[in-house]
């Protein structure tokens, strides 16, 4: 499941859970998408980090 689809359904549930018992801060809000960014760019680190573990940069020399 791509991170974005995750985002969209952690957000969703969310709604659904607090939606019945009250309505949805935005210190929660800001939370889902406070995490979705930090996990975001921790994934692009990673695959930084493993695209110049690979051989591909002495390929392309």
């Amino acid at each position: 499941m791509s991170l974005t689809l995750k985002a969209v359904v952690l957000a969703l549930a969310l709604v659904a859970v607090t939606g019945t018992q009250a309505e949805v801060s935005a210190d929660q809000v800001a939370t889902v998408v406070w995490n979705y960014f930090r996990q975001l760019g921790d994934n692009a680190k990673e695959a930084v980090e493993d695209l110049q573990k690979s051989d591909l940069p002495q390929q392309l020399k």
